[in-house]
C-alpha cells in the first residue's frame, strides 16, 4: 500500500521534503517563471510576485524538460 502511494506521488511529480524546523522556506520550480529582482521591501511572500514566462516554458519544452 505504501509503495502504491509513493508510485502515485512520483507519477504526478508531487515532491515534498518536510522541513518543519527550518526558519526558511525552500521552493523548487521549473525555470519558466519570472520574478522581480530585488523583491519589494514589504513583500509578504516570494511566490506573490511571480509570473508565467511563455518564452522560458517554450525553451524547456524544446529541450525536452517538460
Amino acid at each position: 500500500v505504501a509503495l502504491t502511494a509513493l508510485d502515485r506521488a512520483l507519477r504526478y511529480e508531487f515532491f515534498m521534503i518536510p522541513t518543519w524546523y527550518l526558519d526558511k522556506s525552500w521552493v523548487a520550480y521549473w525555470d519558466m517563471y519570472g520574478h522581480p529582482d530585488p523583491l519589494p521591501p514589504y513583500a509578504t511572500g516570494v511566490l506573490d510576485f511571480w509570473w508565467y514566462d511563455a518564452e522560458r516554458a517554450a525553451a524547456l519544452k524544446a529541450a525536452g524538460a517538460l
